[in-house]
């Protein structure tokens, strides 16, 4: 399997790639947790494209897709954004989203999507992420040298999470 990781801009073709994998990410994330209703017009926010456009073109924002044989297999999207109490004072980056879609869930994907936002975040002393408590990425986190900090409630739909942090030694 060929990968490759590249950085994804606000053009019509980079927003509909993020749009496809944040639709699947939302849905893995809260289908059958929520009313149908709530979740549609969450997307709705999610999904649109002047948002979009906005955020990633932001220049504190980062979105880094990964491809195997060409095929979108996930992205995440690092940004500055309010760091959690342990972090503060410390150079620290949020890792916003970290996805991998079902059918390209490895190892290998993890990480060389991983060693990208490493490379891409290795002038910063931390990074952070909060994940749903049943998401499958916690091991690996952990893995990669995070440690589950705190719990906390996800927004918008208040799920258990955790706030995890890597800090550079």
């Amino acid at each position: 399997m060929n990968l490759q990781t590249k950085f994804t801009i606000a053009s019509e073709e980079g927003l509909k790639l993020l749009f496809l994998l944040k639709r699947e990410q939302i849905h893995r994330m809260y289908d059958n947790q929520i009313d149908s209703k709530d979740l549609n017009n969450y997307l709705d926010i999610q999904l649109n494209n002047q948002r979009a456009a906005d955020e990633l073109n932001n220049l504190s924002t980062q979105l880094i897709s990964v491809f195997a044989d060409a095929e979108p297999a996930g992205y995440a999207m690092i940004k500055q954004s309010p760091v959690p109490e342990l972090l503060k004072g410390m150079k620290a980056i949020h890792y916003a989203d970290f996805y991998i879609r079902d059918q390209y869930d490895n190892q290998a994907i993890r990480e060389c999507l991983w060693k990208k936002c490493q490379s891409v975040t290795n002038f910063y002393n931390a990074c952070w992420i909060e994940l749903l408590q049943t998401d499958p990425l916690v091991p690996f986190f952990e893995d990669c040298g995070f440690s589950i900090e705190q719990q906390s409630l996800l927004e918008p739909f208040g799920k258990k999470s955790y706030i995890m942090i890597w800090k550079r030694n």
